[in-house]
């Protein structure tokens, strides 16, 4: 991750813990880009809520989150959004 620019978070989601352990390899000029789903058990917070509460101070202008229904099948498809 020393030289990426984007980054893309694809993981299995299960705490805010698992995504703090990143916080060292992450720079502030990298893109976050989180396709990341589900909600956090403890606090009942999307994904994408735990994240921007997570990393708030480094990517407040720099992430974004895919959401969509058909993004998984899709991505499995190979095929590309309508």
């Amino acid at each position: 991750m020393e030289n990426a620019e984007i980054v893309v978070s694809v993981i299995p989601y299960t705490s805010a813990g698992n995504l703090q352990k990143m916080l060292g390899r992450l720079r502030p000029q990298m893109i976050f880009v989180n396709s990341t789903k589900g909600i956090e058990i403890e606090t009942q917070m999307r994904m994408e809520e735990v994240i921007r509460d997570v990393l708030h101070d480094c990517f407040e202008p720099r992430y974004v989150a895919l959401s969509a229904p058909a993004l998984l099948k899709r991505s499995r498809a190979m095929s590309p959004a309508p």
